[in-house]
């Protein structure tokens, strides 16, 4: 926990795509805590903010840590479709053309 609390970025990547388990909610909200305006946090997820109660399985535990993450934060909301799905329809519209 010491080293988590001490690095200069932190970084969820993909964050959400499964529920989290009770301990480890209780261990992500006190690092997000013991971060608030100490070190930073960057988080990747395909969920909405709105979502964030179902992974937390809490309402209040995700409206705090959404509370703190979102203090002081730069937001980048992607819409659209993702680069992998667009890659692969561009694949399949090369080879529809050479065929």
């Amino acid at each position: 926990m010491t080293t988590l609390l001490k690095c200069d970025l932190m970084i969820l990547d993909d964050f959400g795509l499964q529920p989290l388990l009770p301990a480890a909610i209780q261990d992500l909200y006190e690092i997000i805590c013991e971060r608030y305006e100490r070190g930073s946090i960057l988080v990747t997820s395909n969920r909405a903010f709105e979502e964030w109660a179902e992974v937390f399985n809490n309402d209040l535990l995700s409206s705090a840590a959404l509370d703190r993450l979102s203090h002081h934060a730069h937001t980048l909301v992607i819409q659209g479709e993702s680069y992998r799905q667009l890659s692969r329809r561009k694949e399949a519209l090369l080879k529809a053309k050479s065929a």
